[in-house]
């Protein structure tokens, strides 16, 4: 696997375990998930679970909370302020998303192994939190090493 396939990988796993951690405790649903309500609505317990989780989270990361909330409302206003830009935003991640399935559907093998390499980064960042925020940090470095400063960020 190339390092640009992993780093994809690790980053796009990051994002979707800290997606639930994105929910608001109220039932409007966030930009990026125009059907969380619909979602919740289908699936009242696993809602509520997410919800207490996050909550949870936030309580004992009240600062990373808050940051978090601030960096959503943010998003939340320039959606409001460039709606045609976020949606080409919102089709892109979709169609990468699909192609993450695709991929994954044509390899499980492989797919459960990157899977697999997630779960031990977890383990090794639940045991050592101020590691694991150092190498994220590297990562995100990297990441914009490659593509520039500003790349993945709204443009305003």
């Amino acid at each position: 696997m190339s390092t640009r396939t992993l780093i994809a990988t690790v980053s796009m796993t990051a994002l979707l375990a800290l997606a639930p951690l994105a929910l608001r405790a109220d039932d409007t649903a966030p930009p990026n998930m125009p059907q969380a309500k619909e979602w919740c609505q289908q699936n009242p317990e696993k809602c509520a679970e997410m919800r207490q989780n996050r909550e949870e989270w936030c309580t004992k990361n009240p600062a990373e909370c808050e940051k978090m909330k601030a960096k959503r409302a943010e998003r939340e206003d320039w959606c409001k302020n460039n709606p045609a830009e976020c949606q080409k935003q919102r089709e892109e991640r979709r169609q990468r998303m699909q192609q993450m399935k695709a991929k994954c559907d044509a390899d499980p093998a492989a797919c459960e192994a990157r899977k697999q390499q997630l779960r031990d980064m977890k383990a090794k960042c639940d045991a050592d939190p101020a590691k694991c925020k150092e190498y994220r940090q590297q990562m995100r470095d990297s990441w914009q090493q490659k593509h520039g400063k500003d790349a993945g960020k709204p443009q305003t």
